[in-house]
């Protein structure tokens, strides 16, 4: 499948460069889609604070993932808040704290966010977590519906597990 394949080129770029902090950051970015935090971050002997935002905001994430919350404090203070394009990690970062409005109000500086689906997806976290649950329905539907031109497997898959998960709620 594709993030094999993904994944085993950036085995390689990485073996030629194990300080490509790039190949870091997308590798982390594959295995937080499979749900692997914890093998993410135990491909590491040590792993310090990086240049590249991002990837420090995705290891305070997986962190957090993992019930290492001081750990993620450590990366998620180094990072910078305040870049647009990295919005989508900060405000995963307050959904995962239980900090709900603060990840909201993330989201929403970012002007773009109603057009992407990772932003959708997020938001619609929220709403389950709030228990806003026809908010919810409607957000992962817009998700799945931005992410079929271009086709997005990816987030389609991820909207369809949302939807699935609110229908189980309303029966409940």
């Amino acid at each position: 499948n594709n993030f094999d394949s993904a994944s085993k080129y950036l085995d390689e770029a990485l073996l030629l460069k194990p300080d490509l902090y790039e190949a870091v950051y997308f590798k982390g970015v594959l295995m937080h889609f499979q749900n692997r935090c914890g093998d993410f971050i135990n491909l590491f002997e040590k792993i310090d604070k990086t240049p590249i935002n991002r990837l420090n905001l995705l290891l305070s994430n997986c962190y957090l993932e993992l019930n290492k919350n001081n750990e993620s404090k450590i990366f998620f203070d180094y990072s910078n808040k305040d870049i647009v394009e990295d919005y989508d990690l900060v405000a995963e970062h307050y959904f995962l704290n239980g900090d709900y409005l603060e990840a909201k109000e993330i989201i929403y500086k970012n002007p773009l966010s109603y057009k992407d689906p990772k932003y959708l997806l997020l938001i619609s976290n929220i709403f389950i977590a709030e228990g806003n649950i026809d908010e919810a329905r409607k957000q992962a539907l817009e998700a799945i519906e931005i992410s079929k031109q271009p086709k997005i497997p990816l987030y389609i898959e991820e909207g369809q597990k949302l939807i699935d998960e609110i229908d189980i709620i309303l029966k409940d």
